[in-house]
């Protein structure tokens, strides 16, 4: 059985590469690129926790 469903671990690594992208990005001064995948990474992040009920 394949799967699917990717864990928290998955997730935060995820987080953490995008994270690491933006940083990068930020650094060569493409600003608004790293803008762009800070918000991206954050949205997915967000998306992807358990709700907070």
């Amino acid at each position: 059985m394949r799967q699917t469903k990717l864990t928290n671990e998955d997730k935060v690594n995820m987080f953490k590469s995008d994270l690491d992208e933006s940083e990068r990005l930020y650094k060569e001064g493409k600003f608004s690129e790293a803008y762009k995948m800070l918000n991206h990474a954050s949205k997915n992040f967000i998306k992807g926790m358990p709700s907070m009920k």
